[in-house]
């Protein structure tokens, strides 16, 4: 089965190549009719490129939202005991709607983010040693 497919798959390249060359005019002259090409089928298809990766975020928001609806209600953080979502449910939740998206998280992480680095003291620049002299 392993050599199966490399196999077949060396059958159809070769397959479509020699048609290729089989529809490719000889030398064109002003008297020689030339068919329009043929478009050849891909011999081997690539898989589509996997989904980009997944964020930390976005796997809790997925495993916590059990309806898969995009909307995550104050019950479903609860029972995923998603503590900050759940503290924080009602300033997420602005427009009152009674459910939260992923959007809106992340928004709110980084607002909480960015008022916490804003609020933390930076430290004071070292001061040089006097010199005596």
């Amino acid at each position: 089965m392993r050599y199966l497919i490399p196999a077949f798959a060396a059958l159809v390249l070769a397959t479509s190549s020699l048609a290729a060359q089989a529809q490719t005019p000889a030398a064109s002259t002003p008297s020689a009719v030339t068919a329009a090409p043929a478009t050849a089928a891909p011999a081997v298809t690539t898989p589509a490129p996997k989904a980009a990766k997944q964020t930390k975020l976005e796997k809790r928001f997925n495993a916590a939202n059990t309806t898969k609806d995009g909307q995550l209600t104050l019950d479903q953080a609860k029972a995923a005991k998603w503590t900050q979502v759940v503290k924080n449910f009602d300033k997420i939740d602005a427009d009152k709607k009674g459910y939260v998206t992923e959007p809106e998280i992340k928004t709110a992480m980084a607002t909480a983010k960015a008022t916490k680095a804003a609020k933390t003291p930076k430290p004071a620049a070292p001061v040089a040693p006097a010199t005596q002299g």
